[in-house]
């Protein structure tokens, strides 16, 4: 089930808040808009809103994807600003479908005080390049801090592969591109 919560936990966790605290409301709170937050930059991704996407990481963060041979590297975010319109937008759509979402918290980095989420998500790719289709599916991992009182923003990610169907030179094609 989504969040790794079932519908059943969520209404335990709800109705136990009422009698008790409101801590199990609020990591119940937090996880759903983490899960919105990864959501949304897919979303985003697909509609082609840049500037949307960009606010979904910190300054820097680290990536690592293991198509085609990528290293984890750190990046500077802004890096996505000239990135992925040049990369995504060679493709005439994207579309990636989410599923089997799950948020837990980690606790809070003692180096930055800041709330820590591990996200992990099943991940359905499909892009359309001139007509010919390249998928990919795999699992993301992805951590998120939150400052103070600020939003959860993006300091690691990284996917694994687990099969892709089509043309996979379409990614150094348009790598070439973006260069």
């Amino acid at each position: 089930v989504a969040l790794g919560l079932s519908v059943a936990s969520l209404l335990v966790a709800l109705s136990h808040s009422a009698v008790t605290t409101t801590a199990p409301v609020d990591r119940v709170d937090s996880r759903l808009t983490v899960a919105q937050l990864a959501s949304g930059y897919f979303n985003n991704l697909d509609l082609r809103q840049w500037n949307l996407t960009l606010d979904f990481f910190e300054d820097t963060y680290v990536s690592d994807y293991n198509i085609e041979g990528a290293t984890p590297m750190t990046l500077n975010r802004e890096i996505n600003w000239l990135v992925w319109p040049c990369f995504l937008a060679g493709f005439n759509t994207t579309h990636h479908q989410l599923g089997n979402i799950v948020v837990d918290f980690a606790g809070v980095d003692p180096a930055t005080a800041a709330a820590v989420a591990n996200l992990t998500a099943k991940v359905t790719a499909t892009h359309n390049f001139d007509g010919s289709l390249w998928r990919t599916a795999g699992i993301y991992d992805m951590r998120l801090r939150r400052h103070a009182d600020g939003p959860f923003r993006l300091f690691y990610i990284k996917y694994r592969q687990h099969w892709m169907t089509g043309d996979e030179t379409t990614l150094s094609r348009l790598a070439k591109i973006a260069a």
